[in-house]
């Protein structure tokens, strides 16, 4: 059923320059392309 909503995911490459590790995602969802509303912060404890 995912496959059906998710057209493509992009995995960017990962950049410590702040000191933080961050990493952009583009999700592209079928019909409705890139949602720039999307922001998450995933933090490993």
């Amino acid at each position: 059923m995912l496959h059906e909503l998710v057209e493509k995911i992009i995995v960017h490459e990962g950049d410590k320059s702040s000191g933080h590790r961050i990493q952009k995602i583009e999700i592209y969802y079928s019909f409705v392309g890139d949602l720039e509303s999307s922001h998450v912060v995933a933090q490993r404890t």
